[in-house]
């Protein structure tokens, strides 16, 4: 099964990749990121966000994304990220592709806008322990009871995931690397 990476506001990266190799052993995989592959850098999570608020948006990564999975014709999984994630969790709900398989996703705290959603596919939601702008525990709630979607609550932050993040945790990325090996 192909695996589909979908990426936070750092886009693709040179670590993004290393972990994408990673997890998709036997059907290959795929970075789908805001930024056209390029290696756009920035100095901090502040100017990434300010740059993809400004120049991409939540709606036309929507459209991207939702352009390139239209067209694949094979089984496959996504694994999203941040906003990446938000993005998968609007296609699982819009799209009945036979195809995707499911999805795990981390940390979308944009799919708090996004609740009334109904997933087509089994979702995996990993979320983080806290958010500063809204409670992880009432976001959890909403979604609790939803068809094809399991919920876990992490001991982590948002970002825990990505070594460019301030709230990277080794131990976090190493486990849940682990578990995506092994799917």
């Amino acid at each position: 099964m192909k695996t589909i990476i979908v990426t936070d506001i750092f886009g693709k990266t040179p670590a993004l990749e290393m972990f994408a190799e990673s997890i998709s052993l036997k059907g290959g995989f795929s970075i789908v990121d805001p930024y056209q592959g390029k290696n756009v850098q920035f100095a901090n999570e502040a100017n990434a966000y300010e740059y993809f608020s400004q120049h991409i948006g939540i709606k036309k990564y929507y459209q991207k994304l939702e352009k390139y999975l239209l067209s694949i014709n094979k089984p496959y999984r996504l694994v999203g990220f941040s906003v990446g994630a938000a993005v998968c969790w609007q296609y699982c709900a819009k799209n009945n592709s036979c195809y995707l398989m499911k999805s795990d996703l981390f940390y979308g705290s944009q799919i708090r806008n996004m609740q009334t959603l109904e997933p087509q596919s089994p979702v995996n939601l990993i979320m983080p322990k806290s958010e500063p702008h809204f409670s992880i525990d009432d976001h959890i709630q909403a979604l609790t009871g939803k068809k094809q979607v399991t919920i876990s609550k992490t001991e982590y932050l948002h970002g825990f995931m990505n070594p460019l993040s301030k709230n990277y945790h080794q131990q976090a990325y190493q486990n849940y690397l682990s578990a995506l090996v092994e799917q």
